[in-house]
């Protein structure tokens, strides 16, 4: 798998318009709003503001953070939270110290932010909810994880309540962090731990509040490499003015691991001309970064210093500020529904001078509003800026606004919240519930609401994942399952607090076994890939019960390079582990260690089989293609994939790259994903077409681009049933006589509402009997079900004929569907009779009727009445009387079961044989 050069930190696709400090003439952000450090904004008014979270629940005891963005009458928004005065309707069932709440005893606040800009005064409310709930547990992570001498590690705390929730308590004043041996790490009070000597330490986190305590540990390995060289990327960037770019600092040691330590305290960054260009923070991909900030039109050198245990190393790499601007905006989805409590996330993309796409959602000069915070919420800072959340049923325009070069541009996007509620939390493994000792697991969660939609809330913050038995199994925060120790049907849940109202998922039993790794292997073995761009690797781990697990992203799993000077690979757990980052032509080995050693009961150190060979050319793309023109209907998705063509003749997907962007010309026909998995994947909006672009930024400034179109059409009927209208098996339920035949007419039902009946589709019924046989009639078009069981082979001794299922599957417009009908046989008037008069009178002895005198009359008969008033019926049948007796209006009564005359019946030919007693009754 090849991804771009710099998969998660942007090689060219510029991250946020974030706010520049100062250019060369002294016009400070070039892109910026009020707050920011940016243009003033003195002529506009305060309009509104808004509040979040509007509605929160926490235990007595814990804390709510919360952010006040005000929006003003130019559509710019800053962050007012530390200009706020907050006043609470109860303050004695929660206390407020600048924007922190703390719950003091169970009950129901309104908490009111009060912000005032010039003449205008706003308020703005929110509701608390403070509950009794407990603490039942504690999870620390990562579990275990190795690290360097001189390097930091962060780790995690978060607190499971008896209300189902969890909490975040890895900065609470209420949580105490310890290490085991300070001479081998020590931590801080946010969790923050300090490699210092190489050994093996043991990191505890103790939380007691109101009464209640709990505790959990990990294990830190620490190691102690010689750093070899620090890199940065991205190499040879260019930027346009008062755009961003996130850079990314990598340790490289001796041996062969490489750590990330963009954000490390021993690192500094710097600018050699900060009026070209400036570091500073960023956000990219939802966390907390560095980058560079353009300032004006020039070159610049970025250098990353790291002091490692009092050695420093510096990295440095050219960037080219360029004169692009930004020229219109357009939001990703135009509109959206979600329920209330639900978050959709919206995008940005700003259509470039240069005529590049980039993706400026996270950008801090970028004002996110909603125009009704009581309906809806948008974050307009933060990691998760962009993020709108429903509050209350009711429709909202979402806004994004900047300026560049003093041009205002905006774009809308229409939300709907409406008031579903959750109904069922659903939870399954992805791959196998089998877990060996040291290894992990994905569980994943997805949330039913009242509306039928469904929501993935795996790595949702309010869900709280449990293990039964925390000795044999752990489960993280975002559901991945680690084996610890043998245990069989290990039960593993999750909960959710969702809009206030929680709700319990089923059980998913894992097992953990004592299988060993013996063997690592690496995929691919052999790869070749141009200059500048990343190759995926993939570990997979052979254990001894002949089953594989992938250990890719295991925080066990070390990946090495031979030689960093051709290609380095990342070690970051979750973001871009196993992906090799090419620097210089050649080649180099890239290698795989399992250490388990800190796992009780399994291996300690398994190198791969074979170490993968990674060639890196000098190749350049000289053109990109993308997939053909495409049409599809309105609310369907279809999608694009892109290609890049090198000079060498290689071709390589470029569908997923972080610089390739996509976009739609008119989103309000068909919007296109640039993010995760579903990158390159159009969704149709309304009837109409558009033009699907793909642009890329090379390394030497040129931009490659395609185009194809996109129709949307009207949606077309989906299948979705088959039926019968008759009223007396349209519920699949029919009693029928032997022997006999029944036309079926069926029914087609379509997603919006109308009906056709099939007429043309031949052959579609089975039978889970061989005893029928199906035949299709003639011009009519009806399916004829014609059902025979052969009686004379079944014994009289048999109390209720047998039922069979016939069923008809078609398939509709590509759609295969099936309707069964369920059909219990009933023996006919004539079957009993024939049955009973041969068994009765095989010599003609009484004259009883032969087969073909029962046939004459059965077939000249259509009622009951008729056979009851001319040759009587079982007494107690439906003629009335005693089961014994049975009679004929012409010749008196006869009793069957006695085979004798009963009074003054007469002996005659006629006679007429109606009934076999051994049935009981006729049928």
């Amino acid at each position: 798998m090849i991804k771009p050069f710099f998969k998660y930190f942007l090689s060219l696709l510029f991250l946020t318009l974030l706010a520049a400090c100062g250019d060369n003439n002294g016009d400070k952000g070039l892109l910026s709003s009020t707050g920011n450090g940016g243009n003033s904004h003195s002529s506009s008014s305060l309009t509104s503001i808004q509040l979040t979270p509007k509605f929160a629940q926490i235990p007595a005891g814990f804390t709510q953070d919360y952010t006040v963005t005000a929006l003003f009458d130019d559509g710019h928004t800053e962050d007012m939270t530390t200009n706020t005065v907050w006043t609470l309707s109860n303050s004695a069932i929660a206390s407020m110290s600048t924007n922190i709440a703390t719950g003091l005893v169970m009950g129901e606040v309104i908490i009111t932010a009060t912000v005032t800009v010039g003449d205008v005064t706003v308020k703005h409310d929110a509701t608390l909810i403070v509950t009794d709930a407990s603490i039942t547990g504690l999870q620390v992570t990562p579990k275990s994880i190795t690290t360097i001498t001189g390097l930091e590690q962060q780790y995690m705390a978060l607190a499971q309540l008896s209300d189902g929730s969890t909490k975040d308590v890895t900065h609470s004043k209420n949580i105490v962090w310890h290490s085991s041996n300070t001479n081998i790490a020590n931590i801080n009070s946010s969790g923050l731990a300090s490699a210092l000597a190489e050994g093996t330490t043991t990191i505890t986190a103790e939380l007691n509040l109101n009464g209640s305590s709990a505790t959990d540990s990990a294990q830190l390995q620490v190691n102690a490499p010689s750093l070899v060289e620090l890199l940065v990327t991205p190499k040879n960037a260019e930027l346009p003015v008062g755009l961003a770019l996130a850079y990314k600092a990598e340790a490289v040691f001796d041996n062969g691991q490489v750590f990330d330590v963009t954000n490390d305290h021993n690192l500094t960054w710097s600018s050699s001309d900060e009026s070209k260009a400036i570091m500073g923070d960023v956000v990219f991909h939802a966390k907390n970064t560095k980058g560079a900030i353009g300032i004006s039109v020039g070159t610049t050198t970025i250098t990353a210093t790291l002091n490692h245990n009092g050695t420093i190393t510096e990295a440095s790499t050219p960037l080219t500020v360029t004169p692009a601007v930004v020229v219109s905006l357009q939001l990703t989805p135009p509109s959206e529904t979600i329920p209330a409590g639900r978050t959709q996330g919206f995008t940005a993309q700003a259509e470039m001078s240069d005529g590049s796409f980039l993706d400026i959602t996270q950008d801090d000069a970028l004002s996110w509003s909603s125009s009704d915070p009581d309906i809806a919420t948008v974050l307009s800072s933060g990691p998760n800026k962009a993020d709108a959340t429903g509050v209350s049923t009711g429709e909202v325009t979402i806004t994004a606004s900047g300026s560049a070069h003093g041009t205002v541009f905006e774009a809308t996007a229409a939300l709907t919240v409406t008031e579903a509620e959750p109904m069922k939390l659903a939870i399954e493994v992805t791959n196998s519930n089998v877990i060996p000792i040291g290894l992990e697991e994905q569980m994943n969660a997805t949330l039913t609401l009242t509306d039928n939609t469904t929501v993935d809330v795996t790595h949702d913050p309010n869900i709280s994942w449990q293990s039964g038995s925390t000795a044999h199994a752990t489960v993280s925060d975002s559901g991945l399952v680690k084996g610890i120790a043998v245990m069989e049907n290990t039960p593993i849940n999750a909960s959710i607090n969702y809009n206030g109202i929680t709700v319990n998922s089923n059980t998913i039993n894992v097992n953990i076994v004592d299988s060993i790794i013996q063997k690592i292997t690496i995929d691919p073995l052999d790869s070749m890939i141009p200059n500048g761009l990343t190759q995926g690797f993939t570990a997979t781990a052979h254990l001894s019960d002949n089953s594989t697990k992938d250990v890719t992203n295991s925080s066990l799993l070390s990946w090495s390079s031979d030689n960093t000077k051709i290609a380095a690979i990342s070690n970051t757990v979750d973001y871009d582990k196993g992906i090799a980052y090419s620097l210089s032509t050649g080649t180099t080995k890239i290698n795989a260690v399992y250490d388990s050693s800190s796992e009780s009961g399994t291996n300690t150190i398994i190198s791969a089989d074979t170490a993968a060979d990674l060639m890196v050319t000098d190749a350049i793309a000289i053109s990109l293609e993308i997939s053909d023109d495409a049409s599809i209907e309105e609310k369907a998705t279809h999608h694009f994939n892109a290609t890049i063509i090198f000079s060498d003749g290689s071709i390589i997907d470029a569908t997923d790259w972080d610089q390739l962007t996509w976009r739609s010309d008119n989103t309000n026909i068909a919007t296109i994903s640039n993010s995760g998995d579903t990158k390159g994947t159009a969704t149709g909006i309304a009837v109409g077409s558009t033009l699907i672009t793909a642009s890329l930024q090379t390394s030497d400034g040129d931009i490659l681009s395609d185009t194809s179109m996109l129709e949307v059409t009207t949606i077309t009927p989906k299948p979705i049933r088959i039926y019968s209208d008759h009223p007396n098996w349209s519920d699949g339920k029919y009693q029928m006589q032997v022997a006999s035949a029944i036309n079926i007419a069926l029914n087609v039902e379509y997603d919006d509402g109308h009906v056709t009946t099939i007429t043309s589709e031949p052959d579609i019924w089975s039978s889970d009997s061989p005893n029928s046989s199906i035949k299709k009639s003639g011009p009519g078009g009806f399916n004829v079900l014609l059902a025979h069981i052969d009686y004379e082979t079944v014994p009289h001794s048999v109390p209720v004929p047998p039922m069979e299922t016939m069923t008809a599957n078609v398939e509709i417009d590509g759609v295969p569907l099936s309707w069964d009908l369920e059909i219990t046989f009933k023996k006919s008037r004539r079957d009993n009779a024939e049955h009973y008069c041969k068994r009765m009178d095989p010599d003609g002895v009484l004259g009883l009727p032969t087969s073909s005198q029962m046939a004459e009359l059965f077939e000249s008969l259509n009622s009951n009445e008729t056979i009851c008033s001319q040759y009587g019926l079982l007494l107690d049948g439906e003629c009335g009387g005693d089961t014994d007796l049975y009679y004929t209006s012409s010749y008196g009564t006869y009793d069957l079961r006695k085979n004798i005359p009963v009074g003054s019946y007469t002996k005659s030919p006629e006679f007429v044989c109606l009934a076999d007693p051994a049935f009981d009754g006729i049928r």
